[in-house]
């Protein structure tokens, strides 16, 4: 099948032929009715022999050789400890990234190790306009040396505890002093519960004393019940 683009950047079919020398042909034939040389690939002629050049097959890169790793970056760091530098994991080397002057990202490149990005990064920032500058992050610089941003992750000595330690960890009981059990009005216990009157259906607060002394004196009234029954 031989297929164009025409001028609207729509896809046009000519035709199905029976060779692929006829269907390159086609090809460039529609393109030239159509006006659209130099504006659509055609397929190159031999000037001298009028046969048709094939095109030069794109070659893959060749993934095979594998680039060694800085050895400076550990295992599990899936960032950069300076500005501007960042991790390519494609290409297994550290890239330098910065701003211009109208927010837009620009690469600098790719550097075997992260102190030649970040170097890098600090000469493009430093070639901004001053007011530009201001507004960017550059990597400060101690005799000589690369200084590291400063960490985001807290110690774990600073770190809050947390308010629960598991899903599936049981709650602690809470006493308070404000809301006593309804039945003897005396200072909630571990075990506070709560139950619903069975009058007006709210729910209220009772210590487990309470609850265990309210079943034992049911048991012992459906007890009597059964004993002495009431005369009809």
């Amino acid at each position: 099948m031989a297929r164009y683009t025409d001028a609207n950047s729509k896809m046009r079919t000519i035709g199905r032929y029976s060779s692929e020398d006829e269907a390159a042909r086609a090809v460039n034939a529609a393109i030239r009715r159509a006006g659209l040389e130099g504006k659509r690939n055609i397929n190159a002629v031999d000037a001298t022999t009028g046969a048709l050049v094939p095109r030069e097959r794109t070659k893959r890169t060749d993934r095979s050789a594998v680039v060694t790793p800085d050895a400076g970056r550990a295992p599990t760091e899936p960032t950069s400890k300076f500005w501007g530098v960042r991790w390519d994991a494609q290409n297994r080397r550290w890239r330098g990234d910065y701003k211009d002057a109208d927010g837009k990202s620009r690469t600098i490149g790719l550097f075997d190790t992260q102190e030649l990005a970040a170097q890098a990064y600090n000469a493009a920032v430093r070639a901004l306009p001053s007011d530009v500058q201001a507004r960017r992050k550059t990597n400060p610089v101690v005799d000589g040396q690369l200084v590291p941003k400063p960490s985001r992750k807290r110690p774990r000595a600073d770190a809050p505890a947390a308010r629960r330690t598991s899903a599936h960890a049981s709650p602690v009981p809470q006493t308070s002093d404000k809301k006593p059990c309804a039945n003897c009005g005396g200072r909630p216990c571990d075990g506070v519960e709560f139950e619903r009157f069975a009058s007006s259906g709210k729910r209220h607060k009772t210590c487990t004393t309470c609850k265990a002394d309210r079943t034992v004196r049911k048991a012992a009234a459906q007890l009597r019940l059964l004993v002495n029954p009431p005369k009809s």
